[in-house]
């Protein structure tokens, strides 16, 4: 009977001192695309012995799954002995993403809501949208991404000329030409866009008669009366800028 005691007794302290020295698990997650592989290591670099579950005795192992993967390592240290799992998440790629062109925008299909990323001549562009309103000339191409991690690329769409509105072709008209000093000027600006719009008028040596800013929401024609100091005479230079485009005509003032 005491012997029996006794056996139980060191059965129990033993059982208590491994137990002691194994530590609790820990689960490390790491994401891969899908048929990618990654190096995974065991988060204790001064072990003595490695085990995995793969069979493998070194910290880190090359590993390939085709889904989400538990991944169990057992370092040795002295006489610890410590146990985490690596979990390898398997992201898939996005289906191919497609492109459509129509009402000076460039659209992609985006049901899903992943993220985005939009390339003009392969440099990436700052628009995180779904639609690219009034693109200029270029080879355009769109991103999808899971997780800002596995991006599937669009085919790539060629516009052969501008669309963009605040780059509008401007045309000046100045009537009477020649006046008095007083005159109409008429800007067709070709499209309709909202943009600040800024007139400077000078004369022949730089000097500023006549200025006026204004913001233009969705117009692509302006009419304005232009009356110039009184005793003006010759030829001034008329700039309109728009978007830091300029565009000039010459009037006369008899």
């Amino acid at each position: 009977m005491f012997q029996r005691q006794k056996l139980t007794l060191i059965i129990f302290f033993y059982l208590s001192v491994c137990l002691s020295n194994l530590a609790s698990a820990n689960i490390i997650d790491t994401s891969i695309c899908s048929g990618s592989a990654v190096i995974i290591s065991s988060p204790r670099p001064n072990a003595d012995k490695y085990s995995w579950s793969t069979g493998d005795t070194t910290r880190s192992i090359n590993v390939k799954p085709s889904f989400t993967s538990l991944y169990r390592v057992v370092s040795i240290i002295l006489q610890d002995t410590l146990v985490d799992t690596v979990r390898v998440v398997i992201i898939d790629y996005p289906s191919r993403p497609i492109l459509t062109f129509a009402d000076s925008s460039i659209s992609v299909k985006n049901p899903e809501r992943l993220d985005i990323k939009w390339f003009k001549n392969n440099i990436e562009l700052i628009s995180k949208k779904d639609t690219l309103r009034y693109p200029t000339e270029g080879v355009y191409k769109a991103h999808l991404g899971n997780n800002k991690l596995c991006w599937t690329s669009s085919d790539p769409i060629y516009l052969t000329k501008d669309y963009d509105t605040t780059k509008p072709s401007m045309e000046l008209i100045s009537y009477p030409n020649p006046s008095n000093g007083s005159f109409n000027l008429y800007i067709n600006l070709g499209k309709k866009l909202s943009q600040q719009l800024n007139i400077k008028i000078i004369n022949a040596s730089g000097a500023e008669l006549y200025a006026s800013s204004f913001f233009m929401y969705q117009s692509d024609n302006v009419k304005l009366p232009i009356s110039l100091p009184f005793g003006t005479k010759g030829q001034v230079l008329i700039s309109c800028t728009v978007n830091n485009k300029v565009t000039t005509k010459q009037q006369i003032i008899n």
